[in-house]
């Protein structure tokens, strides 16, 4: 079945590139145009003879596209077709089920996006006006839902990672059959549940459409008038809303745990003004200086609610009442017991950042090497960060966009160029017969190198690493493999293997580590915010990273 589907999307490709599609122009479309083009010219630069061997070359290679694109469009025919009959066996007859559902993911995680294509029957009445009289499929995603044929299921270019099957010899009844077998009973909770939830609608729409200028009063400092405070003894920590947690002591002086949710005109202002934060921060990239910024900034991007309406209900204070500005007090926060994980995550991050300005501090003064090793540093300590932050669920709820916080972009994009400048300064030395022992040790510690900067899934499509690899490829195939020592014969050769297991997956040794050199710029940089550090060496090192590229 996997071969099969690698062949369709194989053909399919090739077909896209020979017909053309929405994005590109029909290679034989082309090939038509450029024979117009040249016979409708009117200069007299080209003779009848050459104009004639230019079209019967044109034709040629036309013909030739045509024969391959018959050959690819019988290719996936057969195999669109033997992928239907796959399960046309006897055996696989007795008992009669039909697909009725597929369920697909993207496979991100936080992010990650669910659609689904399901077969709706035409017994629903009233359920879609464009449904066909047999029933239909109909791709679910989100709000959009549209109709799909079956090979739509089958073209989706993300496999579905569920099914459903439904018996197809279950008798099949309308909705409104299956609604007069529902009790009365049960139909009558039904009605007063529909009711109440109606009226927490109504209330909703009620509240929400009080306007609140921005930052129009000083509504965070007097908390306690804006909001009204209820307390609950069961484990409400999840809820939004809940902003502080306290104990107290019963008749009996054993302590109870409460939560103190806040509600009212004043909590739906706190609301909106986190669920604000947290979209204008969506769009700002992975890396973005402003995210080492400050602590509000952090949350916003991480999606952690809570924490971000618990520091501005707490932590908001008007500097000018007149004019409604604010300012948080994150110092004041960090003593909080309650914001101390998020603010040990938000350290964890720092501390992450403070390793990456220090790289880019010496890709900018060229020093490849030191700048290599701290972007591997860098990435460990990210890693490390977030499997920690994974292994604790809850944690790893509170922070359901952390994986759109990351320094990833600039691991690969430095660590290739640096792994690029000294491969060839490493291969220069190993021309050299007084230095190819140096040459080829540097090259081996760099092929592992390469191993941590490329993420393995891309490692065997990479353009970087297959750059390299050929580079020590062609190394071994010249004249100077001939004199080589037994030493250095099994450096080149434990070389080349590393590449070539790197790229199948199989690589698994260590990294050789040099130790990492101490942050040593001027002391007017040190002073500086991490934040305006990293701005200025981000800026600094893409300035080099084109000239150096171009």
């Amino acid at each position: 079945m996997q071969a099969y589907q690698m062949d369709i999307k194989k053909s399919q490709a090739e077909i896209d590139k020979l017909k053309g599609d929405i994005r590109s122009v029909s290679k034989r479309d082309l090939l038509d145009e450029s024979i117009k083009y040249f016979k409708d010219r009117q200069e007299n630069d080209i003779n009848d003879d050459d104009l004639n061997a230019l079209d019967y070359i044109l034709k040629t290679v036309k013909q030739k596209m045509t024969i391959r694109l018959e050959q690819m469009e019988t290719l996936l025919k057969e195999r669109k077709r033997e992928i239907y009959a796959i399960f046309d066996r006897e055996d696989m007859k007795k008992k009669p089920y039909k697909l009725r559902a597929t369920f697909h993911h993207d496979g991100k995680t936080g992010t990650g996006h669910y659609w689904a294509y399901i077969w709706v029957e035409s017994k629903e009445e009233n359920l879609l006006e464009d449904m066909p009289a047999e029933g239909g499929w109909f791709r679910f995603c989100d709000a959009s839902v549209v109709p799909a044929k079956e090979e739509d299921i089958f073209n989706d270019p993300v496999p579905p990672f569920s099914f459903v099957y439904v018996d197809d010899s279950l008798p099949h009844y309308t909705k409104n059959q299956i609604y007069e077998c529902v009790p009365d009973e049960l139909k009558q909770f039904i009605k007063q549940d529909n009711v109440l939830f109606e009226q927490e609608i109504s209330m909703y729409d009620r509240t929400s459409n009080v306007a609140y200028p921005v930052y129009d009063d000083n509504w965070f400092t007097e908390k306690t008038e804006e909001y009204q405070i209820e307390q609950t003894t069961f484990d409400d920590t999840n809820s939004i809303g809940t902003a502080v947690g306290q104990t107290y002591a019963d008749t009996d002086n054993k302590n109870i745990n409460c939560s103190q949710k806040f509600v009212g005109q004043g909590y739906t202002k706190l609301k909106d003004q986190a669920n604000h934060k947290i979209i204008e921060t969506s769009s700002y990239a992975s890396d973005d200086y402003r995210l080492l910024m400050n602590f509000e900034t952090f949350l916003a991007k991480s999606q952690n609610q809570m924490s971000l309406e618990h520091l501005y209900l707490l932590y908001t204070v008007s500097e000018n009442k007149k004019d409604g500005d604010q300012s948080i007090k994150e110092e004041a926060s960090k003593d909080d017991e309650d914001l101390k994980p998020a603010w040990h995550q938000y350290e964890c991050y720092l501390s992450v950042g403070e390793r990456v300005t220090q790289a880019l501090y010496y890709f900018v003064k060229q020093e490849y090497q030191i700048a290599l090793q701290l972007l591997l540093d860098a990435k460990r300590a990210e890693a490390d960060w977030k499997t920690r932050l994974m292994l604790d669920l809850d944690m790893l709820n509170a922070y359901s966009g952390i994986d759109t916080i990351s320094f990833s972009p600039l691991y690969e994009a430095y660590g290739k160029k640096c792994l690029e400048v000294l491969n060839k300064a490493a291969f220069t030395k190993a021309l050299n017969e007084s230095y190819r022992s140096r040459g080829l040790e540097d090259a081996l510690r760099l092929a592992h190198q390469a191993h941590a900067i490329i993420e393995p899934d891309a490692i065997s499509n990479d353009s970087t690493y297959e750059s390299l690899r050929e580079l020590w490829l062609r190394f071994g195939e010249q004249d100077n493999s001939n004199k080589l020592t037994d030493d250095q014969a099994n450096l080149l050769n434990t070389l080349v293997m590393t590449y070539l297991e790197g790229q199948s997956g199989q690589s698994g040794e260590d990294v050789n580590r040099v130790e990492s050199p101490v942050f040593d710029a001027s002391k007017e940089c040190d002073d500086r915010p991490l934040w305006e550090r990293y701005k200025e060496m981000f800026y600094q090192a893409e300035q080099l990273l084109k000239e150096i590229s171009s």
